[in-house]
């Protein structure tokens, strides 16, 4: 079904009132259609990206209820409200205004509740890591708590909107989706092949997961686009390398996975010497001090190895961008970027199937349909390379994975790369 605005959102999601919370509806409407439109602007040439959030900024500075009853949660440092002393229609000239200013990986814009209508109360500052948690790219950040309504506009024409921890829907090119395959984060195919890869590579199941989500999810972040292409073997057919094959050797090749070993090894180091503080604190042991000490030098190891790992995943993410498709080998050494896909004539696509994350039929899709001509190569080669694997980032952010399981040609064309749960049912 498609919607040519927005406002078809605002009941949509009305039918989880009572279940989660939620404004009222005609607030949820002008908030949509604020945020929908401002999304459109654009600031020196650039292109708008923000977040509103309905939530009242004495929410976020007064403190939260503790996990039992008579004691309470201090406010996190990084969550704070920057309110303004005379509040702000909600408008898209106003948006539009402080977009450019608020990075929306760190803030948003607060939204409440008038006398008569809606306005702008100020920024709510939620930190990184708030966003990197809800995004999956980390796991151990505590949230505010609160299922506050979110309406993220991060490309033109396109709605995030989120209540809490979890996704409602995504509005893009005049169509509302919900769900979405989470095969990075959901028990089903993708998943379980990852991690027997990983297994036979001698590698960390969680951390090989995590690269690939990563790489992909970066690649998507850059906004150009580009092909992502996981084979089962070191000589893989169906491929040009072009004038991009990496030579054999290069330490840069295998970056990716000596930082996984590295920040697996610093997390390790880590957690013993913490125990072993915390166990010499509550003995009374006389070299409590110096245990201290180590494990305040192994905390710092492991920010170290965190850095480098996370510097290696965006540097495999944008060879991605060079024209072609980026291919890493089983042990997530890359093999080759700008790589060509060889055509093959009278490619079936008809196999081509949309499942769930166990790949159960939705029915057969053509390749075009599926999309343009990044997918369309990455049908040709994953249907030529049986247990390849292929994810497919458009520049509208969309991403696609495809999957050769040796009997069927499987497609999931809606991958969310978030942690978030699905609303109630």
């Amino acid at each position: 079904m498609r919607f040519q605005t927005p406002s078809s959102l605002a009941p949509f999601i009305n039918r989880f009132q009572g279940k989660i919370r939620l404004p009222p509806e005609e607030a949820t409407r002008r908030l949509l259609e604020v945020a929908f439109y401002a999304g459109l602007e654009r600031d020196e040439g650039r292109d708008l990206s923000f977040t509103l959030v309905f939530l009242a900024p004495e929410e976020i500075d007064t403190p939260q209820p503790g996990p039992r009853p008579g004691l309470t949660m201090a406010v996190r440092p990084e969550f704070g409200a920057l309110t303004f002393e005379k509040p702000l229609p909600l408008s898209v000239r106003e948006i539009s205004k402080l977009a450019p200013a608020v990075d929306p990986q760190r803030a948003a814009i607060g939204v409440r509740k008038g006398e008569s209508e809606l306005e702008i109360w100020g920024l709510y500052r939620h930190g990184s890591s708030e966003f990197l948690r809800l995004e999956g790219q980390v796991s151990g950040s505590v949230g505010l708590g609160l299922d506050f309504l979110r309406v993220t506009c991060n490309r033109p024409g396109s709605l995030l909107v989120d209540v809490g921890d979890r996704r409602i829907a995504e509005f893009s090119r005049g169509r509302i989706t919900t769900g979405g395959g989470r095969v990075f984060f959901d028990k089903g195919l993708v998943q379980s092949t990852l991690l027997q890869r990983a297994e036979d590579c001698g590698l960390h199941g969680g951390d090989y997961l995590q690269s690939v989500q990563q790489i992909v999810w970066t690649m998507r972040q850059t906004g150009h686009g580009g092909t992502l292409l996981l084979v089962p073997d070191m000589d893989p057919s169906g491929l040009r390398p072009g004038r991009y094959q990496v030579a054999a050797g290069s330490s840069a090749q295998v970056d990716l996975r000596q930082r996984c070993a590295e920040r697996r090894e610093a997390m390790q180091v880590n957690s013993d010497r913490a125990v072993a503080a915390h166990q010499a604190s509550r003995s009374r042991q006389q070299n409590v001090a110096q245990l201290h000490v180590d494990a305040d030098a192994a905390r710092a190891a492991l920010q170290v190895a965190t850095r480098a790992y996370q510097d290696s995943v965006k540097f495999a993410a944008t060879l991605a961008e060079v024209d072609g498709a980026l291919v890493l080998g089983p042990d997530l050494c890359v093999i080759t970027l700008g790589a060509m896909i060889e055509g093959a004539e009278n490619v079936v696509v008809e196999g081509v199937l949309c499942g769930d994350p166990h790949g159960a039929s939705e029915g057969p899709l053509s390749g075009a349909q599926l999309g343009g001509a990044r997918h369309q190569s990455a049908v040709q080669f994953v249907f030529t390379s049986p247990h390849a694997m292929a994810f497919v980032v458009s520049q509208d952010g969309g991403v696609s994975c495809l999957y050769n399981d040796g009997e069927r040609l499987l497609a999931w064309r809606h991958i969310r790369l978030d942690r978030r749960a699905d609303p109630p049912a």
